[in-house]
């Protein structure tokens, strides 16, 4: 395994603007996400209090579920010091883990928590948060594998009209193996097949939910790094949330008036609009007959309601549901951040480039609690490059990090313009034309001798299609040359750019997994800790 951190810029233009910490735009945080900023951050955070002994009771339950790994219960116990802090992140529970930047954020959760542990000589947690609440299905039902160079989604036909919370819908296992065991058809055989396919079927017949599935296996990836996992959806979690989320029923109109402001200064600023700015819009789902649905402002007297009228609260009575039910209230994306203030001492959150954007709108919100927003540490941007890419790209002198930024298909263009013949389909069509035109003159003179004359539309089609039948043939003479090198660059934007973006947003681990074993994970994980590389780089494992 070779890794190298490159700076590559222009994949996404606003994250430039915030690794370069343009002015105006960081005028929109509170912190930077530089080492003074994380120094400033932990003496603000020193001053407030947590509840921390039931946190870890909560923590340690939960965990206790999926591991036995020794290394998250020390993190768990860490968390009792008066001291530590908390650098965390959170992402959606996709199937078979998701998308790699799920992977990627986790590993960038450990590696920041190491290093602010370095420079600050207190205990820094790693803890992930899964988003259990969120119930569009549609968004973690599917994985893309690799198909004859190009991507091939395979997804486990759910119905998205019921809004299910992720931890809360049942697993349909049957479905979710039939759809495991045609990715692993995808793959080559290799040493680890059958273990990997052993190990992961295991683990699917010990989960009930979305969620479970995805806690298990990411245990079982990261075992020994002593990541802390966290379901926003527990109910335990949910218990421990009760205060707060009374506060942001009781000052839920400040919080919309807040948010509103903010995000309309952002996008006034050019930074677009990240999140819906609907000013009756509460940032709270209250759940009901097992569905969530959102709640709206109704009336000046603090009432809520659905869109569809399927529930009406008044304030008091949402405030009630809140004391007095856990888990009957959840969070959106704009009310989550404040939860995670309120519950956890947030050192740093590593932050996606959409995180990132969209929190950009959430400083007023943060100020209506008396909360500062934390520094945004960007997560690492991690390409792997397995060796079939890496051969095709030497043998078609490809630069990785130019395929990781914007794929191959210029560079497909420019060689294939270079090893084309030259236009040879006007010599075609001008054979057809003059063929055309000497049986059109040789029936203007057969006419006249009435005994030859006979209909040549007949021949005249016959040498055309000999002359498109002569074209074929050559054609796929030409392609069978080219074919090759075009396979090979198709092979390379599939594996690093697909679908137009980078890698992390389509493809899985799974295919990495089979090709170099169980451990890959653990091994990028140490390798890059140990590195400690600098947040503006992306990360290229060759291996």
């Amino acid at each position: 395994m070779d890794i190298q951190y490159e700076r590559i810029k222009g994949v996404n233009p606003f994250l430039d603007d915030y690794i370069e910490q343009n002015e105006e735009l960081l005028s929109f945080y509170d912190y930077g996400f530089g080492t003074t900023d994380l120094k400033e951050r932990a003496k603000e955070l020193s001053n407030r209090h947590f509840n921390r002994e039931e946190l870890c009771e909560v923590l340690s339950e939960y965990n206790r579920r999926f591991t036995d790994c020794s290394f998250t219960f020390d993190q768990i116990e860490n968390l009792k010091d008066e001291t530590s802090l908390v650098i965390a992140g959170g992402q959606q529970a996709g199937l078979f883990t998701g998308p790699l930047y799920t992977i990627n954020k986790i590993i960038s959760i450990l590696v920041s928590a190491a290093d602010a542990e370095k420079e600050l000589g207190i205990p820094v947690v790693p803890v992930f948060w899964i988003a259990g609440e969120d119930h569009d299905i549609d968004e973690i039902n599917h994985i893309y594998v690799h198909y004859k160079d190009e991507l091939k989604r395979l997804s486990v036909r759910e119905r998205n009209d019921i809004k299910i919370p992720a931890s809360l819908r049942p697993l349909k296992k049957d479905d979710v193996k039939e759809k495991m065991l045609e990715s692993f058809r995808h793959l080559r055989e290799t040493a680890y097949t059958a273990q990997l396919l052993d190990e992961w079927n295991h683990h699917l017949e010990n989960s009930e939910t979305y969620v479970d599935f995805f806690a298990s296996l990411v245990h079982h990836l990261f075992k020994g790094t002593g990541i802390v996992l966290m379901d926003a959806q527990d109910q335990a979690v949910r218990k421990l949330e009760q205060p707060f989320f009374r506060e942001l029923v009781k000052r839920n109109g400040e919080l919309r008036d807040a948010f509103v402001m903010c995000a309309e200064k952002f996008r006034e600023a050019g930074f677009g609009e990240p999140v819906t700015a609907d000013p009756d819009l509460s940032h709270l789902f209250c759940h009901e007959n097992g569905e969530r649905l959102l709640l709206y402002a109704k009336d000046e007297e603090g009432g809520f309601s659905d869109r569809e009228g399927r529930i009406e609260l008044t304030a008091g009575e949402l405030a009630d549901k809140a004391d007095d039910h856990a888990g009957l209230l959840s969070n959106n994306v704009v009310s989550r951040p404040l939860m995670q203030e309120w519950l956890l001492p947030v050192l740093g959150f590593i932050s996606g480039p959409g995180e990132i954007k969209y929190w950009g709108t959430l400083g007023e919100a943060f100020r209506v609690f008396g909360f500062k927003m934390p520094p945004l540490l960007p997560r690492m941007q991690v390409s792997v490059v397995d060796r079939r890419t890496q051969r095709y790209a030497d043998r078609l002198g490809i630069s990785t990090i130019n395929a990781v930024s914007s794929g191959a298909d210029s560079e497909k263009e420019r060689w294939r313009e270079e090893r084309e013949p030259s236009d040879y389909t006007s010599l075609f069509e001008e054979a057809e034309a003059q063929a055309a035109e000497v049986i059109r003159q040789l029936a203007a003179k057969l006419r006249k001798e009435k005994e030859a004359s006979i209909a040549s539309d007949v021949f005249e089609n016959e040498f055309r299609g000999t002359i498109e039948r002569y074209k074929k043939a050559v054609d796929r003479n030409v392609y069978r040359n080219l074919e090759p090198g075009l396979t090979g660059f198709d092979s390379i934007t599939a594996a690093l750019h697909p679908e137009g973006g980078l890698q992390e947003r389509i493809v899985n681990v799974l295919p990495f997994l089979n090709e170099y074993g169980p451990d890959l994970i653990r091994t990028m994980t140490f390798r890059i800790r140990e590195d400690s590389p600098d947040i503006k780089m992306h990360t290229i494992v060759y291996i």
